[in-house]
């Protein structure tokens, strides 16, 4: 808004959340026990949607500290073999991780089935991831931990957290045979 603007805001900014792999990969992660990416490496900023909740509540509770500010609420860097490390820790079966070139990808996540919008979101996604950007150290801040009054979710405790996560939803879905 414009300096003069009467209108007020507040920006929280994320960049990517921990629950959006869970989604993207669907049944490859809960069925067959794969996390398949194209990043090539590079560290994802993964931030929690718990943390983000938490952020938003700080800020509608005292909207007056907070009015006409914008928050970059970051995380430390994060590799997807790593995450799929910690998806083997936190559902208690190994989870392969697959490194696919980008066109492989594009192939795999359309042969998902996913629907079109949500197949193009993730691989432009893990083209972005692939870019590096997020390795970047000047776009880290402590604005995250500052609002919230603690250290922000690691991706594993994400994941152990699942009072937060879909209802009736375990990951992985144990193979019947």
């Amino acid at each position: 808004a414009p300096k003069n603007s009467r209108i007020n805001y507040t920006i929280l900014a994320t960049s990517h959340l921990m629950s959006t792999p869970l989604l993207t990969q669907g049944e490859l992660l809960t069925k067959d026990c794969k996390y398949v990416t194209a990043s090539y490496g590079m560290g994802v900023n993964y931030v929690s949607p718990n943390d983000v909740a938490d952020a938003t509540l700080v800020v509608l509770e005292d909207r007056k500290t907070h009015r006409n500010k914008i928050y970059s609420l970051t995380a430390r860097p994060i590799t997807d073999r790593e995450v799929a490390k910690q998806l083997s820790i936190a559902y208690g079966t190994p989870i392969e991780h697959i490194e696919l070139g980008y066109h492989e990808y594009v192939k795999s996540i359309q042969s998902r089935g996913l629907p079109s919008w949500l197949a193009k979101d993730s691989a432009a996604f893990e083209k972005m991831k692939a870019s590096g950007i997020d390795e970047d150290p000047q776009i880290y801040t402590k604005e995250l931990q500052t609002l919230i009054g603690r250290k922000p979710e690691s991706f594993i405790d994400y994941l152990r957290n699942t009072d937060s996560q879909r209802p009736g939803k375990k990951f992985p879905e144990k193979k019947s045979g």
